[in-house]
């Protein structure tokens, strides 16, 4: 079919951003997240070597075409990592509500903080701090030099604010490296315990997360407490209380204390100095590219189905004679 919009393709040392937003909303968008790399590498005192594949991010400018592409009814965005590198498709429309803009980038940002963590860090993260440290930096904003983090991931304040459904510090904590609901979890029999499990365990996470980084008393114990659990310590509550001062029963107390309060502090990172220029390539598509696009997001997430790979092969074929009519001297493979 003939593509409906004209898609650019956009290229940094760390990303390979295909989209079909304008040319001004694309090059911010992949500047964001290579602004957002540094800054993750700058609080979580991890280098990010450079060797690992782009990864590769398709941006939809409607909602309808990316769960089109992405079959994923409902949802904003998803991540995978693939033998050829980690790949991303994400919508960018923005709802009618305020609180609906800009929630596929905070996808992004939170899939793309799982894919640095877990290629990079030495150690493996308990699962709720692992959400929880990626929902708590994909709102991170930019304001020149200064990142502002700690603003309220919107989409988790309906699960915040049943507070009758929250789970305790125990159920959080213990779950490892599970995640809540699924099979030994406790919750796994109940298929609307299940999804409360799943939901808070994002939810709460974010807010354990931010309390920890908040609040002067539990801050310094955040790193030796994950690198003890990393290094084979019980996630039970002696060892939670060793390293935070405070008991499950305390601990979930104070923690309700704080959400109640409603005076969630942001923190401001000055990056004055720390982002480089980044160097941004951009090419428009040809409509034979564009027609490409999204066969090849299905082909390298993997989500290419059976009776689409003819249609798929057609749209590459056209794409590389496209090419070769472009420039005979140059090969396609």
């Amino acid at each position: 079919s003939t593509p409906t919009s004209s898609w650019h393709r956009f290229e940094s040392d760390h990303v390979v951003l295909t989209t079909d937003v304008d040319r001004t909303r694309g090059r911010a968008l992949i500047t964001d997240v290579e602004k957002f790399r540094t800054t993750l590498s700058r609080i979580t005192g991890i280098a990010f070597e450079d060797a690992s594949p782009k990864i590769h991010v398709f941006a939809f400018s409607r909602q309808r075409d990316y769960e089109r592409a992405s079959r994923s009814s409902g949802s904003l965005g998803f991540y995978t990592t693939k033998p050829a590198g980690a790949v991303s498709m994400l919508s960018l429309e923005d709802g009618d509500e305020s609180w609906t803009k800009n929630l596929g980038a905070q996808v992004l940002r939170h899939e793309y903080t799982h894919h640095l963590l877990h290629q990079y860090s030495p150690m493996e993260y308990p699962r709720w701090y692992d959400e929880g440290f990626a929902e708590y930096v994909s709102t991170m904003e930019f304001d020149g030099s200064q990142v502002i983090l700690g603003k309220v991931p919107v989409r988790r304040l309906i699960a915040l604010r049943a507070q009758g459904d929250w789970l305790t510090t125990e159920q959080l904590v213990e779950s490892r490296g599970r995640y809540l609901g699924r099979m030994g979890s406790g919750l796994s029999r109940d298929e609307d315990k299940y999804r409360v499990g799943i939901h808070h365990q994002y939810a709460q996470g974010w807010l354990v997360v931010h309390f920890l980084n908040h609040t002067q008393r539990f801050r310094a114990g955040i790193g030796p407490y994950l690198a003890a659990v990393a290094d084979g310590a019980s996630a039970n509550e002696e060892v939670f209380e060793q390293h935070f001062g405070a008991d499950y029963s305390e601990f979930d107390q104070a923690l309700r204390n704080y959400w109640a309060d409603r005076n969630l502090s942001y923190a401001t990172v000055d990056m004055t100095g720390q982002f480089p220029v980044f160097d941004v390539q951009h090419e428009e598509l040809t409509p034979e590219e564009s027609g490409a696009v999204v066969y090849m997001a299905k082909h390298l997430s993997g989500r290419l189905q059976k009776d689409e790979i003819k249609a798929a092969d057609q749209a590459f074929a056209a794409d590389a004679g496209s090419r070769r009519a472009d420039d005979p001297s140059k090969e396609v493979g």
